[in-house]
């Protein structure tokens, strides 16, 4: 048994659940809203992270890192759909890696960066994590200070 990928895998399903449930607490009106020109919306919040597991989950099937041509979601149930369907296709890619070797160098990312696979198989659970973090700030700048977590 491999405790890392079956801690990984909580963690994916944990931040997967309770990011899509925490999208049943934005507005339809605060879909697509920014707090800054630069930033990102709820829904290119799930766009960006539903690419990034969809990119590292080619890694782990054996592909080239490549970021997916993904439709940005224009709704909330779109939003869901996307996110729920990429956090079950890199669960079930985790599952099939158990016997690979996570210390195997592979390039990740825009710039290609050169890292362990272990490595890179962690780091979009990281930054589901980081981005649900981030809708949650986002329901307190509308003044929703209640705590939707699951």
């Amino acid at each position: 048994m491999n405790h890392s990928i079956d801690t990984l895998l909580q963690f994916l399903h944990w931040a997967g659940k309770s990011t899509s449930h925490n999208l049943e607490f934005v507005s339809d009106d605060r879909l697509t809203w920014k707090p800054a020109p630069t930033a990102l919306s709820a829904v290119e919040i799930i766009h960006h992270v539903s690419g990034s597991l969809q990119a590292i989950q080619r890694l782990l099937d054996g592909a080239e890192w490549q970021l997916p041509d993904l439709p940005v979601p224009q709704t909330r149930s779109e939003a869901q759909a996307l996110l729920d369907q990429s956090v079950a296709a890199y669960a079930a890619a985790l599952e099939r890696s158990r016997d690979h070797d996570f210390t195997r160098i592979v390039k990740a990312g825009r710039r290609g960066i050169q890292v362990p696979l272990g490595r890179a198989a962690g780091m979009p659970v990281a930054d589901l994590i980081h981005h649900h973090g981030q809708i949650a700030y986002l329901q307190t700048l509308w003044g929703d200070t209640d705590t939707h977590a699951v």
